[in-house]
């Protein structure tokens, strides 16, 4: 799927990642992948003027799906938005929480490829967004 120079690219990438945080990572390269490959997907999403008309709505989703509440001052630029969603995601450190966030990336791209409205919820996001 990954040409030898895209690969080599990352390979590069998960050796000098440890030197670019202050503390110690032992969070698994896969699990390292699977944050930038969500980061990649959520901000792409975000920044689509064919998903999202105005901010407004993308603080609802955000809300809805990841429980992420952002100020009013972080949503007049949608790259304010991104870079804390993109700190979020970096900043998972549960393996499970990112298994999750995932899932929930994956029940996205379906409602997306199916044409269906991403505010709108179904029995399983009802059930999800309760709190125990």
């Amino acid at each position: 799927m990954l040409d030898d120079k895209t690969l080599d690219l990352v390979n590069k990438y998960l050796k000098i990642k440890p030197t670019l945080q202050k503390k110690e990572d032992d969070f698994k390269d896969r699990s390292r992948l699977q944050q930038l490959l969500a980061t990649s997907i959520l901000n792409d999403i975000i920044l689509s003027k064919n998903l999202f008309k105005r901010n407004a709505i993308i603080a609802e989703f955000l809300a809805s799906y990841f429980d992420l509440l952002l100020s009013k001052s972080a949503l007049n630029s949608r790259t304010t938005i991104c870079g804390r969603i993109t700190r979020h995601i970096m900043g998972i450190e549960d393996e499970d929480q990112l298994i999750s966030l995932l899932n929930v990336l994956y029940k996205i791209l379906i409602k997306i490829s199916n044409g269906d409205d991403l505010l709108k919820k179904d029995t399983q996001d009802v059930i999800r967004g309760i709190k125990l």
